[in-house]
């Protein structure tokens, strides 16, 4: 029994042993076909002769994407023209929906009533005249394109017109049958000396756009100027300041905040905390509803006589008529200390300047 027990243990180690070195030779063949399959997908990436590489997540274009373009392009201008010709139809059918700032004497330039009398308008159109007519902010959005416009003009020309063609040319034809980039990056094989080119025009871009958005943020400031200096006092010198500290919101300690901020003295005329009036305002206007109603019953009183009988009545509602006098005497007695009550609530601070 001893003996069966001790082989039987043997044997048991023996199997254990033999399930090791199987797991040991399969791990062994799993690594080296993995390692295999690594080595083949860095070769190719090595022989490959476009610049668009696998672990950058991008692919070229397929032979389909040429099609596909050019439906893409008939699609938006089959799109544009169609909302083109709407606004011309519409504009003559609705004037007093797309034209009325013109037809209210509100616009720069007055359109022709012709199909496309609106085209010329915008086109003789100045940025100073629709500051004037219809603000800063709108001028400003339409400028906005206009940038836009001339950064994709002088960025977009050399690209299309020399880039493109030397990286049709010089490029290699590493795009093969990828027709949509015969004139991109992605037209230039490996190693090639057009690399050397690129570092300029990254820069040549960055310089466009730089000195672009220099010149309009100067040519803004300027017009921006020139527009608060145009406008009321009151409304070229105010400023709405939001999420006031719970120490500073009163009207004093608002207007010493900012005295103390900014340099010199005298620059703040006045300061207004603005107050919380939920539950004031509603009683507020119901008390002064209440005085103008009893002002105007005592006059009717005092027209008729002074009567008894000729007292005012007023329906309240759907109810029956009550005396005018005596109601609304006893609503302005009920009303003046829940009034008085809720302003108490408030912040303290009077107007300060």
């Amino acid at each position: 029994g001893a003996g069966d027990r001790c082989f039987e243990s043997r044997g048991g180690d023996d199997e254990e042993l033999e399930t090791v070195e199987l797991l040991q030779r399969a791990q062994s063949v799993h690594q080296t076909v993995a390692f295999d399959a690594a080595a083949e997908s860095s070769a190719a990436v090595t022989s490959t002769k476009t610049t668009t590489l696998p672990p950058t997540g991008m692919t070229m274009n397929s032979e389909e994407d040429f099609s596909a373009f050019f439906t893409a392009l008939a699609t938006n201008t089959f799109a544009l023209v169609a909302c083109v010709l709407l606004f011309s139809v519409l504009r003559q059918r609705y004037p007093s929906m797309y034209s009325f700032p013109a037809l209210s004497g509100n616009a720069p330039t007055k359109p022709s009533e012709t199909f496309f009398g609106w085209f010329t308008a915008s086109l003789e159109t100045d940025l100073d005249g629709i500051i004037e007519h219809t603000g800063l902010d709108q001028a400003m959005l339409i400028e906005f394109t206009h940038l836009s416009m001339k950064i994709i003009l002088a960025i977009g020309t050399p690209m299309l017109c020399i880039l493109g063609p030397m990286n049709y040319a010089f490029g290699g034809h590493a795009a093969k049958n990828d027709r949509l980039s015969y004139l991109s990056f992605g037209n230039i094989e490996l190693d090639s000396w057009l690399y050397w080119v690129y570092p300029f025009v990254v820069w040549y871009v960055v310089y466009v756009v730089q000195s672009s958005l220099y010149k309009a943020q100067e040519k803004f400031l300027e017009r921006r100027f020139n527009w608060l200096r145009g406008m009321p006092h009151l409304r070229a010198n105010t400023v709405l300041v939001e999420g006031i500290p719970q120490e500073f919101r009163s009207d004093q300690k608002l207007l010493q905040f900012f005295e103390d901020v900014l340099p010199g003295d005298g620059n703040v005329e006045r300061a207004y905390v603005v107050k919380d009036t939920t539950e004031l305002m509603p009683a507020y206007l119901e008390l002064e509803e209440s005085r103008r109603r009893l002002a105007e019953a005592e006059a009717m009183w005092e027209v008729a006589g002074r009567s008894a009988d000729s007292r005012p009545m007023a329906r309240i509602g759907w109810g029956a008529r009550v005396d005018s006098i005596q109601h609304f005497s006893q609503k302005v007695s009920e009303l003046e200390p829940l009034v008085a009550t809720l302003k108490e609530r408030l912040p303290k601070g009077s107007p300060a300047g």
